[in-house]
């Protein structure tokens, strides 16, 4: 018995809250699971007993109920290490009217002795909250207002997934304000914010029972006990009363508190107007949608008012393009702060040789001019032109990257929005041309407040069209515009209000100019920033940064990093954006993979920082797929939405499974995506519920064990090591064939552009259409394994000879069509090949047999 170490696994899980319909039995499944060491034997005959344990609010009796063993599903994952899996269900009645259900277990293996599992071994207890009715509430049963206090309230959406409400107060006085608001009407079952856990970034913040919010938060939001209602509190920021935060008072209790900064113009003239959105629904994604958009519609009137406006209308379609899909490579970790010409030349040398092809280059921070660089001071900027390190300046590195690496289709470059970290170097030629002002800004690292220059307001913009013509006459064509949190962290309101409006338009105004916008955001999780400037709907999506950065000599921050960036989604899948989850080394020991993971299914741009010779060639060619053009390089297959997490109350330190979800829709259908990540660090098994819509028939695949099944089960089990993962995709049935994408590529089912299914009287024929190239697999149900034999296509530039095998397991088929491809663009027809997608039919016949597979 010494041998044997046994895990129970509920769903509902112990240790979380889970909402349920009322009126109907909650279903509970326990699986049993039983680690042993390799040589211990499992007596078959020595089975679980199982009891749940359970009380109303985990009050008064607590009152047990037994499982009943059930045979596993067969297509439930399998044990990947030794030991044995029972299942147990039960349906328990239970009066929902009573309350919030809190549960335990109780069990026995064979004649052993009786354990628990929940808080009575010093774990958590699991809850049920019952879902009741939200129709009918007002403001008032949802937040207990502060008296006398003067916010005013009335209700402006009401729509199917929630309600809205707008709270309004005046508040009179120079710079910060506090306005105590109120406190949730009811008890709290768990609740999260989105907090500045730096002044230039946000991270999330998690708790039960009583909110406690001791950072500012651009957004919170709770779950009540009573009826599994959700509240969504958003402080607005961007309108006439300036920026604002939500925190909670210092005693515990709960009781909510707006900070208004005081960094609008208005807020100077002793009287300024704060507002707080309050939305609530069965739903959380939705009612923070339901927010975000009210907000969303509260700018847009603000901007219509603005005959200076500087949108524009181009169109943001979901075509490819080497930006948004190609993997680019940033110097910042890589290579580090000393940067010079040869230094870039011998990584990005590096880089081709080790087969790694990148699309685009950023120049990241110390290619520019500076003075005042000491202890103390990150230094100050001078010039526009590079430094000395680059004897041909920008313009002549940009002509030998391009002449040397044709791959690269974009290069940019790295700058502070003010220009550097400390501003502007006083007397320099930048001082001379433009006009200037100073500022303070108190240096948190450094414990010292500072004077900075930095551009005048009244010249920033003729500055931004001054500097992106230099950078675009010297070939560059995008930029990274950093420490765009500088301006909220200038000492005087006043500052702030004169500055922060007039470098966004201007950066913005001539990043269209020059750039087509192909801009990264970066330090600039600002409350003023993220709606003003990227809440809006009009123009192309930018790149912004959605956490801290990648720490690659930091064990402890990688999990973190990944867990902020699935949390940070909640707010910024609101913006007009492409989450940029920040660049990461694919050679970092023990956790490339789930950086790379998460990067391939956050759905915005891959950007690695390797260091020369340090390379993992297989894990990038994972994240992008090469294409049917020979002018066109490797691409990462984006999913077409952003990803965010499923529970957004679930904790970091919960010792549970974070599920990321996105979607990828073709053409043709649209394919379910979920990324499972153990950011604890012990090994994890939970059972995990569906992530796919129900009334359709879906096939699933799991990408590192490539196991194919047919779903049967709402659940399924994962099993997870410490910092492993695994991305599920599921896609539709159709006429029993459903295409799953490209095998080798994280996110392949991207690789999709259209496919179709036709039925004849004596055949079936199957018709995909890629962008991608690589190992297709299909479903398809019936099908027997077998050898497929070569086959051929006549283009009408010559023969090309494409391969095809049949995959291991029953009822797929794969095809390669990478070995042909590129033997073909070796070839000296190979230049004539300009296909931005390959099209393959399959022929099979009614007893599933395959009869031909064609490509064009």
């Amino acid at each position: 018995m010494s041998e044997l170490h046994f895990t129970p696994i509920l769903n509902p899980p112990l240790g979380a809250s889970s909402t349920r319909s009322p009126n109907s039995p909650i279903r509970f499944y326990a699986l049993m699971q039983i680690d042993s060491s390799k040589d211990a034997v499992i007596n078959p005959a020595e089975r679980f007993t199982v009891l749940l344990w359970y009380s109303t609010n985990g009050r008064g009796t607590w009152t047990p109920a037994p499982f009943k063993e059930i045979s596993l599903p067969d297509g439930w994952e399998k044990m990947q290490r030794p030991g044995r899996r029972d299942l147990f269900l039960l349906d328990l009645d239970y009066d929902s009217k009573l309350g919030p259900l809190q549960f335990c277990l109780k069990y026995m293996f064979g004649d052993g002795p009786w354990l628990w599992s929940g808080s009575r071994i010093g774990g958590v207890d699991g809850r049920v909250i019952f879902q009741g009715p939200w129709e009918y509430l007002i403001p008032k049963d949802i937040i207990e207002i502060v008296p006398d206090n003067g916010w005013d309230s009335h209700v402006i959406s009401l729509k199917d997934e929630c309600k809205v409400i707008e709270y309004e107060c005046s508040a009179r006085g120079e710079g910060i304000i506090e306005l105590p608001f109120g406190k949730p009407v009811g008890s709290v079952e768990q609740w999260m914010a989105l907090v500045k856990i730096a002044l230039p970034w946000m991270g999330p913040l998690h708790g039960t029972k009583n909110i406690s919010i001791q950072k500012d938060a651009l957004l919170a939001m709770f779950q009540r006990a009573n009826d599994g209602i959700h509240v969504v509190l958003l402080p607005v920021s961007g309108l006439e009363g300036g920026s604002a935060y939500l925190t909670s008072d210092a005693e515990g209790d709960g009781r909510l508190i707006i900070r208004s900064m005081g960094d609008h113009e208005k807020s100077h003239d002793g009287e300024r107007d704060v507002k707080l959105l309050v939305g609530f629904g069965p739903d959380p994604h939705k009612t923070v949608a339901c927010v975000c958009n009210h907000l969303k519609r509260k700018i847009s009137e603000k901007r219509d008012t603005n005959s200076e406006d500087s949108s524009t209308s181009a169109d943001d379609s979901q075509e490819m393009s080497p930006w948004k899909d190609g993997i680019s490579y940033c110097t910042w970790n890589g290579l580090g702060w000393d940067l010079s010409e040869n230094k870039i030349l011998n990584a990005l040398e590096d880089l081709e040789k080790s087969g790694v092809k990148v699309s685009n280059l950023v120049i990241d921070d110390n290619w520019q001019t500076l003075a005042r660089r000491n202890y103390g001071s990150s230094g100050t900027w001078s010039s526009f032109e590079a430094n000395e390190k680059f004897p041909g300046g920008l313009k002549g590195i940009v002509n030998k990257v391009r002449e040397r690496f044709p791959n690269i289709r974009h290069i940019g470059v790295w700058h502070a929005l003010h220009g550097y970290w400390d501003g502007i170097t006083p007397n320099s030629v930048l001082a001379e041309e433009y006009k200037t002002i100073e500022v303070a800004w108190r240096d948190n690292v450094n414990s010292v407040t500072k004077n900075l220059t930095m551009i005048d307001p009244e010249d920033v913009g003729r500055f931004y069209d001054d500097f992106y013509k230099f950078l675009s006459e010297s070939g560059v064509d995008c930029v990274k515009t950093d420490v765009q949190c500088r301006i909220e962290e200038l000492t005087l309101g006043a500052d702030k209000a004169k500055l922060a409006g007039p470098y966004q338009e201007a950066f913005r105004k001539s990043a269209i100019k020059y750039f087509d916008q192909r801009v990264i955001y970066c330090m600039s999780h600002v409350p003023h920033i993220l709606y003003t400037a990227l809440l809006r709907d009009d123009g192309l999506k930018v790149f912004l940064r959605t956490s801290d950065d990648f720490y690659p000599n930091v064990p402890q921050s990688h999990s973190w990093h990944i867990f902020a960036n699935a949390m940070n989604m909640i707010l910024f899948s609101q913006l007009h954006i492409l989450p940029d989850w920040d660049m990461f080394q694919t050679s970092l020991p023990q956790y490339a993979s789930i950086h790379a993971a998460a990067r391939c299914l956050s759905g915005g741009p891959i950007f690695i920082t390797d260091s020369p010779e340090s390379h993992d060639r297989h894990l990038v060619s994972s994240m992008v797929s090469p294409t049917p053009s020979v002018r066109t390089p490797p691409r990462a297959l984006r999913p077409s939405e952003m990803a965010y997490a499923v529970d957004l109350y679930l904790g970091y330190r919960s010792n549970r499974l974070l599920c990321v979800k996105n979607s990828y829709s073709s053409a043709s259908s649209k394919v379910h995506l979920l990324g499972v990540f153990n950011i604890s660090s012990t090994y994890l098994v939970e059972i995990v519920g569906a992530f796919w819509p129900k009334g359709e028939e879906w096939v699933m695949r799991g990408h590192k064990r490539q196991n194919v099944k047919k779903i049967e089960e709402e659940l399924m089990v994962v099993g997870l090591e410490a910092g492993d993962w695994e991305i599920f995709t599921v896609a539709p049935v159709r006429d029993k064939v459903a295409v799953l994408g490209l095998k080798e590529n994280m996110t392949g089912a991207a690789a999709i552009s259209r496919w179709s299914v036709k039925t004849g009287k004596e055949s079936k024929e199957i018709e995909v259409e890629l962008r991608a190239l690589g190992t297709l697999v299909i479903y398809i149900e019936g099908l027997e394994s077998g050898a497929i034999p070569s086959i051929e296509k006549e283009f009408s530039f010559g023969k090309l000879q494409l391969e095809a095998f049949s995959m291991v397991s029953e009822n797929c088929l794969e095809i390669d069509l990478v070995k042909g491809w590129e033997g073909a663009l070796e070839s000296p027809l190979g230049s004539k090949i300009d296909k931005e997608t390959l099209t393959c039919t399959i022929n099979i016949d009614l007893a599933a047999r395959l009869s031909a597979i064609q490509i064009s």
